[in-house]
């Protein structure tokens, strides 16, 4: 059986040999001017293409690595580590071998995707649950948070929130692998803007389950954009951060 192989990077396609396909990674900036024809060489950070990738190959040699470049990023910057992490569960669930050359890098460029944003969290943990236990975990703790203004509603195919019983965010399960990954997809809300670049939220646990990251990727608001800066982008910080210190001091116990 012949093994269906292709290789992520930004270099020029003949750098490589002709039996290997080749994929262009570009930004999300990039990949909005291309052609139709050039787009399906190309790719750019985007789980649910990504996932159509996997799906199709048996193995992928990723030289460089897709990761989201929004307008606005938030929490810590660890856009590469979180990316590669997420692709090894994404690929693990396609049955799609994930083989990160040394030389693995990323790109970046200096204009961003306009009017997105992007927010990423690196917990320590030092308990034994599930990625969706923690989804569950952050959805209650929003309620009681909040005093209860903000209602949430989940389950293992939706997450809801609801301010003052408005339904401000919607979202339906895209993935949920292995125990250590659930992804949600944005798809509707009275905060939320649906673009063609979908918007992601994640809950990955590491390898070594040591780690939770959170991932709020492409996210797209209704609300004009300056004032989404000064709000609700604001209040989606303070609230994270709150949300990892009640995670650390609720699971993790430094050693005596």
């Amino acid at each position: 059986m012949t093994i269906r192989e292709a290789l992520f990077t930004h270099l020029p396609s003949h750098y490589f040999p002709n039996e290997i396909d080749t994929y262009a990674v570009v930004t999300e900036n990039t990949f909005q001017t291309l052609l139709e024809e050039e787009k399906k060489q190309a790719i750019t950070f985007c789980i649910p293409t990504l996932k159509n990738l996997f799906m199709k190959y048996d193995r992928l040699f990723i030289h460089t690595v897709p990761v989201p470049q929004t307008e606005l990023f938030q929490g810590v910057d660890t856009r590469y580590i979180f990316c590669k992490e997420l692709m090894l569960i994404l690929a693990n669930s396609c049955n799609c071998e994930l083989i990160f050359l040394d030389i693995a890098c990323v790109i970046k460029e200096q204009k961003a995707l306009s009017k997105r944003a992007s927010s990423i969290q690196l917990i320590p943990i030092k308990q034994n649950k599930r990625a969706k236990d923690f989804a569950k975990k952050y959805a209650t703790w929003l309620q009681v948070m909040s005093k209860h203004f903000i209602q949430t509603q989940i389950n293992d195919r939706t997450f809801s929130i609801y301010l003052f019983g408005v339904p401000v965010l919607r979202m339906n399960t895209f993935l949920m692998h292995n125990d250590r990954m659930i992804i949600f997809v944005l798809t509707s809300g009275l905060l939320y803007k649906k673009r063609s670049l979908p918007s992601t939220f994640t809950f990955l646990i590491n390898e070594r389950k040591t780690i939770l990251y959170t991932g709020l990727l492409h996210f797209s608001t209704r609300l004009p954009w300056i004032f989404y800066t000064f709000t609700q982008a604001v209040i989606h910080e303070i609230v994270m951060i709150r949300f990892s210190k009640h995670i650390q001091k609720t699971t993790y116990k430094p050693k005596s």
